[in-house]
């Protein structure tokens, strides 16, 4: 990654490092308020092929830290990431997650987007 755009990478897909300045780029799942350079599917495991493979999505993201952006949080890009991370899912997340699924079997049942 660092030979493709000539920069240094951190790689913080859990974004549990604080600290960036070091730094160029971030490759992570979280929504962090800088600009987006790329962005990736989850749809490969370890999630680092989904770069490798350039899986086409809005779930991985290449960050430049040098540019700050503000970022619009979406509740689903949460559940799409714990979809990705079932054998990590703990019983809140399953919790929100079953009530997420229901309320759209619901809403499709009734016809409403």
């Amino acid at each position: 990654m660092e030979k493709k755009y000539q920069k240094k990478v951190c790689i913080d897909y859990y974004g549990t490092r604080r600290n960036h300045d070091t730094y160029d780029l971030c490759l992570s799942s979280v929504l962090l308020p800088y600009k987006v350079v790329e962005s990736y599917g989850l749809q490969m495991y370890p999630y680092e092929l989904n770069y490798l493979y350039n899986i086409q999505g809005e779930d991985l993201y290449i960050y430049d830290l040098k540019n700050h952006a503000k970022q619009k949080r979406d509740w689903r890009h949460h559940y799409h990431l714990v979809q990705y991370e079932v054998r990590l899912l703990s019983w809140v997340d399953s919790l929100f997650y079953t009530l997420y699924q229901w309320l759209l079997k619901v809403k499709g049942l009734f016809g409403h987007r």
